[in-house]
């Protein structure tokens, strides 16, 4: 929709007039402040005034006060906006109840919602009347601390007004002003589900309230606009969180408690369970997310794994990263797709602004920052939605996509900033800053830093080399090449490697490179002196950030920065390791005998188990051994594992990164014996350089 004309030829006759007479006058700064305070002052509209009072309290300098142009110009935009009006109609009695409702709120620290929190009142807006139920919408105090509380209406009878029969209208700075409705529009954009949300003149009673934020609820006009079929929504109740009555003390230590314990519950409860159909679909949907939620489900088999991964690239470019929290999403289960999809809202609180970003969702997960580990767990353990995700990103932040979907939603957007005008602050849109978070994505994709190679030597028709990621992403390698013979080596022993850790010492990894041979060697001779490194010339490890089909080089440094021995723990760290591991149930350690035995069960190992010399090491059937976090298992010591058809020994890695099992220096041969089940490329016994033995 378009600005009218009327607007904008008042913009152009109050700029011009006021330019012409500052002007004409040569007034100082100090002077243009008094006049624009004195026309706001003298009643142009007193509820406008008021308001840029309370905006200028909380954010002085962004406050466009010195540009008397755009101050003005901004202004009449508000005062000849013309936002739908909602008139709210609620006998005194029951406003009072309301306000006694605040007040419990004010004095408990949260919003509780109980059974006398509606209050019956009208509503009229579009030309008709409807009656409806209202009660205060929210957890927290920001909802209720000033005149604008916030309130969730449900109209009854099945009418509907705005297109919803359930809505809630709060502060639009609760929401970050205009940035939750880009942030929806977006979704839509690309194809996700967006809440419908807009900018309304609310009256109390006949009292002008200003401009609130519209905002729709989670029900079945939600999906129709949409354009999905009718489906449950669901959601994790996270009330425990803020009713201190549904717990005692002690009984949670943090978020990813209440996460676990948290109810997975349905909105319209007593319409799903009248109807047979809608009851099997919500109990089928709880159950997929439930198995999601227990680690016994992936991403795929629950989510549509491209809406879910673009979401959240979306919620990383927008700097909306409250909207994906475990307590605020929204599950939309698809019945013709047997899948869920995620509903993101909420995305925004108080700042004008948007957030610098000094993470992606993958890096705040991967350091254990704001978020809630175990919930992204889920997502950033699956390597297909990870690749999903990234590419997402990679495509989001391509110069040009931004361009042109503000340049597709100008009018709309001038149109509702035109009405925040009337209310909110004299601020242009905070467009700029997404093209700032944009730009720092961008360069997080196209990391400068290189992965660091250093040659540690040519061993058993292979060559060695250790390796380490500087960058902050992950990344899959793909070939060492060798210019002078024009040849690929694509024999690597390992083929993805995490992200550096903020904060912490580079990790070192030892990357074989199987297929090199003896008479490759002379890819080493020509070397290059860079400062203090000296380089092969002619060899080159070439990688890719994943999911990115960027390809990038890497140097080879043909001295070693450390010697491969000085990557194993000391005796001190293996001897405390075993006995974790002993204490957790997954071995049982006989110092007596020299005997480790590996027990039936499902075991997860993130560290790399190692196994001392002087003993003999047995696993047997039902053992599944689930490599994580590039752990691996080292053994010193003869080692002997047996399964059998009905129960294998199961050696796996469900995050992709296991490096298998090492024998070194046993001085026999390793049996891998009956059935031997695993998800690695090579052999599950695997003998690298140093050991004894001639084979496996």
């Amino acid at each position: 929709m378009r600005i009218p004309s009327t607007v904008k030829r008042a913009d152009s006759v109050a700029a011009g007039v006021l330019r012409n007479w500052i002007q004409a006058r040569n007034l100082r700064p100090a002077y243009i402040l008094l006049f624009i305070f004195l026309i706001f002052a003298s009643g142009f509209s007193l509820g406008a005034f008021h308001s840029i009072g309370r905006t200028a309290a909380f954010e002085l300098n962004k406050i466009r006060i010195l540009d008397p142009k755009m101050t003005v110009i901004n202004y009449f935009k508000g005062r000849f906006s013309k936002p739908e009006k909602l008139y709210l109609d609620i006998k005194y009695k029951d406003l009072q109840h309301l306000l006694f409702k605040q007040q419990q709120a004010l004095q408990r620290g949260y919003i509780l919602t109980e059974d006398d929190s509606y209050v019956p009142g009208k509503l009229t807006a579009e030309g008709r009347q409807v009656s409806a139920d209202i009660r205060l919408k929210g957890d927290y105090l920001d909802h209720v601390e000033d005149k604008k509380i916030s309130l969730r209406i449900k109209i009854k009878k099945n009418r509907k007004l705005f297109g919803m029969s359930r809505f809630s209208i709060q502060s639009p700075k609760r929401s970050g002003w205009i940035k939750e409705w880009i942030f929806h529009r977006f979704l839509k954009h690309e194809g996700l589900i967006g809440l419908r949300y807009s900018f309304i003149n609310v009256f109390i009673n006949g009292n002008d309230l200003g401009i609130f934020a519209l905002e729709e609820s989670f029900s079945k006009e939600l999906i129709e606009s949409n354009f999905r079929r009718e489906g449950s929504i669901l959601k994790f109740d996270e009330s425990a969180l803020t009713n201190t009555t549904l717990t005692n003390k002690g009984d949670a230590r943090d978020q990813a408690d209440h996460y676990y314990a948290a109810d997975i519950i349905s909105f319209r409860t007593r319409k799903i369970f009248n109807d047979e159909e809608m009851k099997s679909q919500f109990l089928h949907a709880r159950n997929k997310l439930e198995l999601f939620r227990e680690g016994k489900a992936g991403v795929a088999e629950t989510f549509d794994l491209r809406k879910t991964a673009r979401l959240f690239a979306v919620v990383d470019l927008l700097g909306a990263t409250h909207a994906l929290r475990w307590k605020n999403v929204r599950f939309y289960y698809n019945p013709v797709t047997d899948r869920l999809e995620l509903i993101a809202y909420n995305a925004y609180s108080y700042d004008y602004d948007y957030p610098e970003i000094s993470r992606l969702w993958i890096q705040d997960y991967m350091n254990n920052g704001y978020v809630v580990r175990e919930w992204l767990d889920r997502f950033f353990k699956d390597p297909v939605f990870n690749n999903l995700y990234l590419k997402e990103l990679e495509r989001l932040t391509r110069n040009g996509y931004l361009e042109k979907f503000f340049d597709d939603i100008r009018n709309e957007l001038m149109e509702m900033q035109g009405i925040i005008y009337k209310d909110g602050p004299l601020l242009d849109p905070p467009v700029a800053g997404l093209f700032k978070i944009r730009n720092t994505i961008s360069q997080v994709l196209h990391p400068r830093r290189k992965l660091k190679v250093y040659l540690t030597g040519q061993r058993d028709n292979g060559l060695e080399l250790l390796i380490a990621n500087t960058t902050f992403m992950p990344v899959e390698l793909a070939y060492l090449e060798c210019t002078s013979l024009n040849k690929k080596f694509y024999g690597l022993s390992i083929r993805e490697f995490h992200a550096k850790k903020a904060d912490t010492p580079l990790d070192y990894l030892i990357l074989r490179i199987n297929d090199f041979s003896s008479e490759d060697t002379q890819c080493l001779q020509n070397q290059v002196r860079d400062g203090d490194n000296v380089y092969a010339s002619n060899l080159k490890l070439l990688y890719r950030i994943r999911g990115i089909d960027r390809v990038y080089s890497a140097n080879v440094n043909v001295n070693p920065i450390k010697f491969t021995d000085d990557i194993v723990p000391s005796p001190e760290q293996i001897t405390k390791f075993l006995a974790l591991c002993e204490e957790r149930g997954i071995l049982t350690v006989d110092q007596k005998h020299g005997e480790i035995h590996i027990n039936p069960g499902d075991w997860k190992i993130d560290s790399a188990l190692i196994f001392p010399s002087g003993f003999r090491v047995t696993g047997g059937a039902g053992t599944r051994i689930n490599l994580e976090g590039h752990a691996a298992i080292i053994s010193y010591s003869p080692l002997e594992l047996r399964g059998t058809t009905e129960q294998p020994f199961i050696l796996d890695s469900d995050d992709r990164t296991g490096q298998g099992i090492v024998v070194l220096q046993a001085g026999v041969i390793a049996s891998c014996a009956g059935t031997i089940a695993t998800s690695f490329v090579s052999s599950p016994c695997m003998r690298l350089p140093g050991s004894l033995s001639d084979k496996v």
